[in-house]
């Protein structure tokens, strides 16, 4: 088994001085159904790049590549160009800047728009049951939540290569992200949860969806998640699928957010941690 591209599809809250703000009157029409293209400094439509909402947030898409370079490179320049049509093109507002936190509670008053608190994808999968996961019921909570899913091509993918990768993926980043994301909402609405992903294995493709977009604003956390992609999908060629206890353990720690249980794991399987760098950001 071997990765052979990495792409990603963030989300992220806007934010105006301390109020969070409902992404849709600032994209222009912007829509999972209806995507606009990031354009270039003149005009012209860059592939790969696209932008969207996703109920009260704004999603993005953007080439994928195997250098991690260009990966940051993309990640930058979509956001920098978001912001500058929010600003400019879509608002009058003016100083909305993206926040950096992985979930928040909106004021009402920017969730009147039906499509806020809408569902608007369709649901994942648990690579640990191998039932799909319910769609969260969302309609009655001012609660949003940001995720950062990875969307990993692999040569010659099959339906058991991509299960045991994915619970491999819970091991080396979920249960790291326990310790590393300070969010502790996102779960709370049916997010984040163990084993979450898509799969297209017509495409030799599938999406892990357990992190957040925590890893989004911290350039030594984007760097080592990246690292443990690729650890992931080596622990997979050299062992048995995860099962047992042990993924009874990895489940309810990311589950349960059970820091105890992930420091545990960590020194087991002597995952290095990275140290936060406040001044190491990426936007």
């Amino acid at each position: 088994m071997k990765i052979t591209n990495v792409g990603t599809d963030p989300e992220f809250i806007l934010k105006k001085n301390d109020k969070y703000l409902c992404a849709i009157p600032f994209l222009g029409g912007a829509s999972k159904s209806n995507p606009f293209p990031i354009t270039g400094s003149q005009g012209h439509i860059i592939e790969g790049f696209a932008f969207m909402h996703d109920r009260a947030l704004v999603e993005f898409n953007q080439p994928p590549t195997m250098d991690l370079n260009e990966f940051k490179t993309h990640l930058k320049f979509a956001q920098d160009s978001i912001l500058k049509l929010v600003n400019s093109d879509f608002s009058k507002e003016g100083d909305i800047v993206i926040s950096k936190d992985a979930s928040a509670y909106f004021d009402w008053e920017e969730l009147l728009d039906p499509a806020a608190i809408e569902i608007g994808c369709v649901p994942s999968w648990n690579a640990w049951t191998n039932k799909q996961n319910e769609i969260p019921d969302v309609s009655n909570t001012n609660l949003q939540a940001a995720g950062m899913h990875f969307h990993l091509e692999v040569d010659q993918l099959d339906y058991h290569q991509m299960i045991c990768a994915v619970r491999a993926m819970d091991l080396f980043l979920a249960v790291p992200a326990v310790i590393l994301d300070t969010d502790i909402h996102r779960k709370s609405l049916g997010y984040g949860t163990a084993g979450a992903f898509r799969e297209m294995i017509d495409k030799n493709r599938f999406e892990y969806r357990v992190l957040s977009n925590f890893i989004l604003f911290n350039e030594d956390y984007l760097d080592f998640m990246w690292g443990q992609l690729f650890k992931a999908v080596d622990f997979v060629n050299e062992n048995e699928i995860i099962q047992g206890q042990l993924g009874e353990d990895i489940q309810k720690c990311i589950n349960n957010s059970d820091m105890g249980l992930a420091n545990k794991l960590i020194e087991q399987f002597k995952i290095e941690l990275p140290v936060w760098q406040e001044q190491k950001v990426l936007v």
